[in-house]
């Protein structure tokens, strides 16, 4: 368990524990003074917002040399809700000269956020200056907090400012339910309302101020609002919007479908929708049937194919082997026709291995017949060299250039079972011999993959030794 998790969950003996093993460990490591207090006044504050005085208390005394930040701990003692930890840590600043203003300022905020009307008063009185440049009202909104904004334009209606467009673009970004559009309706006499509330409103998905906003204002939308709908995936919204309003979407709202895979939003909009089907159409089907193929949505290829017949741009499979999207390239390979429209070649088996979709190699060699290039085992990983050099004949000839950063990943991470393969990979002895000093030199405590790599030198320098004699015999 880590020291924020000891905190979280108010285990004391555990964090006691974690302290010691921490200090032991720093012995070893020789932890910095700065580094040190910067990890304790981080745990502080995480104990400030928990509203864990004991461990607060605790972690105080067991430091005494510790160059405390009371002011960061202050500033997140909002969120333990707790008023005698705010106090706490605003006593330890009474003797300070220089209190950080933006410190002050956020913790105003977060009692805002965290609707804590008592906090707020008592900060009024003890850190009067950390009102001005505090955002409470942003932070309220934020919290959804009403009881918070009423008593803020009660008592500190100044704070707003009347001509900011911010504070109903955020009450109009908040998700969910009726309480949020009470947020709303309490600000909208007192500040600017953005020209495009609508189509905010929209991208939420929040029917009950669309709603509101088309029945009582004259705000209008514009092809953002079914687009942003269809980016955040509100079909409610867009539904609303199709009945109710007449400006429509751009080619933007299927696109958006199409990248993140909303079959039932993408199949509304192509059965509902005129956008696509007028003759001079704003949706070009081969685009959106590529982003699918990208996005690897193959269900929503298969029936946007079927709805449209239109299919995939012919240079669209090497971005798919690229990306290894099997099921993509299996229904190319089913619907490429006797001119290999899709362009199948030995370039696609060698785009699989170097990004080592080994799954992608697999079916291109039993489902294709193009093969790969003679020097593929040269840009692989191992696994992948391995398996093409053992079942692919155009491999047998090969012999794998030296490359130290592929014996440097497996000395590195000590991986016996990786050299294991290595050593049955076209490498020349001589480039073995490299491998072994260089090795020796960088990884002298790596003794089992030394003696592995020794191993098969020797054996192999007594196979040559074996063949000279019997020539010598012969």
């Amino acid at each position: 368990m880590s020291l924020d998790l000891a905190i979280e969950y108010g285990y004391f003996e555990i964090l006691k524990c974690l302290l010691d093993h921490v200090e032991e460990s720093e012995k070893d490591e020789k932890e910095t003074a700065t580094t040190q207090h910067s990890r304790l006044n981080l745990l502080l504050a995480a104990a400030s917002g928990k509203g864990s005085m004991d461990i607060i208390q605790y972690l105080i005394d067991r430091y005494p040399n510790t160059l405390w930040d009371y002011t960061e701990a202050l500033k997140y003692s909002p969120y333990s809700d707790k008023l005698e930890i705010l106090q706490f840590f605003a006593s330890k600043l009474e003797d300070m000269a220089d209190i950080p203003q933006e410190n002050i300022c956020s913790t105003y905020d977060n009692a805002a956020f965290m609707d804590n009307i008592e906090m707020v008063r008592w900060l009024t009185l003890r850190f009067p200056f950390g009102m001005i440049g505090a955002q409470m009202f942003e932070h309220a909104i934020a919290g959804s907090s009403m009881e918070m904004l009423t008593y803020l334009l009660e008592e500190h209606a100044n704070l707003l400012d009347p001509e900011s467009t911010d504070y109903l673009e955020k009450s109009a970004d908040l998700l969910g339910n009726g309480y949020h559009f009470n947020i709303f309706m309490l600000l909208y006499p007192r500040c600017k309302c953005p020209d495009d509330i609508m189509d905010i409103a929209a991208g939420c998905g929040n029917i009950e101020l669309l709603t509101w906003l088309h029945e009582n204002t004259t705000h209008q939308c514009t092809v953002s609002a079914m687009d942003k709908a269809a980016f955040y995936d509100r079909i409610d919204a867009i539904k609303w919007l199709h009945m109710n309003r007449s400006e429509g979407c751009s080619s933007d709202a299927f696109v958006s479908c199409a990248e993140n895979g909303s079959f039932e939003l993408l199949r509304w909009l192509y059965e509902n929708r005129t956008e696509h089907k007028r003759e001079y159409s704003i949706v070009d089907y081969t685009v959106i049937i590529d982003i699918l193929a990208m996005h690897n949505h193959f269900e929503i290829l298969e029936w946007f194919e079927t709805v449209t017949g239109v299919h995939c741009s012919d240079n669209i499979l090497d971005n798919m082997i690229a990306l290894g999207n099997l099921d993509i390239v299996r229904h190319l390979h089913q619907t490429n026709g006797p001119d290999n429209r899709y362009n199948f070649s030995e370039e696609s088996m060698y785009l699989a291995a170097t990004n080592d979709h080994l799954d992608l190699v697999k079916w291109l060699h039993e489902n294709r017949t193009e093969g790969c290039t003679s020097d593929i085992l040269n840009s692989c990983s191992i696994d992948m060299s391995l398996w093409l050099y053992e079942n692919r004949t155009e491999t047998r000839n090969s012999v794998i250039p030296f490359d130290m950063n592929r014996f440097d990943m497996i000395f590195s991470s000590n991986d016996l079972v990786t050299m294991e393969k290595a050593l049955r990979l076209p490498i020349s002895t001589q480039d073995l011999k490299l491998y072994q000093n260089e090795t020796k030199l960088k990884y002298p405590k790596s003794v089992e993959l030394h003696l592995l790599l020794e191993n098969e030198i020797q054996k192999r320098e007594k196979e040559i030794m074996k063949q000279l004699q019997q020539l010598a015999i012969n």
